[in-house]
């Protein structure tokens, strides 16, 4: 198998199993913006944000593990990777819970009075991702994809019903139903009884278990501090509604870095196993010129349709938000840029490297946050967000380079990102359509001309699997 059709293959029955969860947020937006208030909606963005935050730091990553190191292992091997990381995992949670509450008194009364709520929710969640891991590690892909599925149905069933009677609190109730539901079904399908046991916790696995992932949580932490600290300090400077404008404004772009995340998850894999590889370089320039031009390509018709499309999805509360959505969206390509050449920290075992450069990314984002929200409000948070991470983009290429050459000059980045700025200004300019129709498609084919070669290499590679393809199958059939 080629490793391009190995990349794909991995890429789509992990769309299978996240997309429909990760995207639903995304397509009940009309309905969470319709009943619910800006300030309750921002109040629920950091709630989540916070989770997502806690729960990796509590766990000490033990859900990462839990899909790597038991593959390809014996069966009581697996039991023991299992037991050891859920049994560590749950004592990490319990001790957390004895803070938990001085944590939340200073959160706010919204805080306070859904403070067990979220404690569950931060429970039951870990424990469905874990399960969730541990049965891909299992190579049981249907069950990993119909698991996806089955949240995505209940969760958004479940919100039509409880939201719009009881609110902030419905959605919590939804989420923490949701979950509860996904692992009992995981539990009903999956035999996990074979592999727990109280008398397989190991002290060697828990060793082994945390060398691979004591290296990943500071750089997990510093990625949720960026994310983190604007909410916060928007909050803090001009109250929990602007948070929410902000909230609704990243749900367009983090519909882009959710699908990239997917395809994220296959490239580590493909990575790790073909980083030794005399052709890595190769494929690597290759992927990421084709990963370039598609998330410059999104942008670029983000910003062209998020008036008429916010118009339709958020009810108008929310709608001077679309403005911000380009500003974050440009943000999140340089995110996703640094994400996939960021992997080679992990093929290449330098993963300090990882933490250095996140934790640069995140400093920016902080002090330009104290600089540019006071003022500038949301959109100095976003201005922030985007500079942040453009600046960890340059940071990560100037060291691994020294590992693995990308062949992309800085002064092209500077280019795509002015294009995506002149289509951004033309758009919001109060100018007649017919002005903004020219000068729209003078930019963008700019943009495509200068880029020919990445949207040529794009072609190369889908090319070059259907000629596969068509090759496999004729040598099935027999002929020549």
């Amino acid at each position: 198998m080629s490793n391009y059709k190995k990349l794909g293959k991995n890429s789509l029955m992990v769309f299978l199993g996240n997309f429909g969860s990760k995207a639903i947020v995304f397509l009940m937006l009309p309905f969470y913006t319709r009943f619910l208030t800006p300030e309750n909606y921002g109040d629920l963005d950091i709630i989540t944000t916070i989770i997502a935050l806690v729960t990796p730091l509590v766990t000490l990553a033990m859900s990462e593990a839990v899909f790597r190191l038991p593959k390809n292992q014996s069966k009581e091997v697996q039991g023991e990777y299992f037991t050891t990381g859920l049994v560590a995992s749950l004592g990490g949670l319990i001790l957390f819970g004895l803070f938990y509450v001085i944590f939340f008194k200073f959160m706010g009364n919204i805080f306070q009075e859904h403070a067990l709520m979220v404690y569950l929710i931060l429970m039951i969640g870990f424990l469905f991702g874990y399960l969730q891991q541990f049965t891909r590690s299992l190579d049981r892909m249907d069950i990993y994809v119909s698991t996806g599925i089955i949240y995505t149905f209940f969760f958004a069933g479940l919100n039509i019903i409880l939201i719009k009677k009881y609110g902030f609190s419905g959605y919590l109730t939804s989420m923490l139903v949701t979950q509860i539901l996904v692992v009992l079904y995981l539990i009903f399908r999956v035999e996990f009884r074979d592999y727990f046991n109280i008398k397989k916790f190991s002290k060697k696995r828990l060793k082994e278990i945390l060398e691979y992932t004591i290296p990943l949580i500071p750089t997990a932490t510093v990625w949720w501090i960026m994310n983190l600290s604007d909410r916060l300090i928007l909050k803090y400077y001009h109250g929990g509604e602007v948070v929410g404008y902000y909230a609704v404004a990243n749900k367009f772009p983090i519909l882009i870095a959710t699908i990239f995340g997917i395809f994220f998850i296959s490239w580590q894999m493909s990575a790790i196993d073909e980083h030794a590889k005399e052709n890595f370089e190769e494929f690597y320039n290759n992927l990421f010129k084709m990963i370039s031009g598609i998330l410059n390509l999104c942008n670029i018709g983000l910003i062209l349709v998020i008036y008429p499309v916010m118009k339709i999805l958020v009810s108008d509360n929310y709608f001077d938000s679309w403005k911000l959505v380009p500003i974050l969206s440009l943000g999140i390509i340089y995110s996703n840029l640094a994400s996939f050449i960021g992997v080679n920290y992990v093929a290449f075992k330098k993963t300090k490297g990882a933490l250095y450069t996140a934790g640069f990314g995140a400093l920016v984002n902080v002090v330009l946050n104290f600089i540019l929200i006071p003022k500038y409000s949301v959109l100095g948070a976003c201005i922030a967000t985007m500079v942040a991470y453009i600046s960890l983009f340059i940071f990560r290429k100037i060291q691994i380079d020294k590992m693995v050459y990308l062949h992309f000059e800085f002064s092209k980045m500077f280019f795509d990102i002015i294009i995506n700025i002149l289509i951004y200004g033309t758009v919001i300019l109060k100018i007649s359509l017919v002005y903004k129709i020219f000068l729209v498609t003078f930019f963008v084919s700019l943009y495509i001309y200068t880029n020919r070669e990445y949207i040529e290499k794009t072609f190369d590679i889908i090319r070059e699997k259907m000629v596969f393809k068509i090759l496999k199958k004729r040598g099935e059939n027999g002929e020549r």
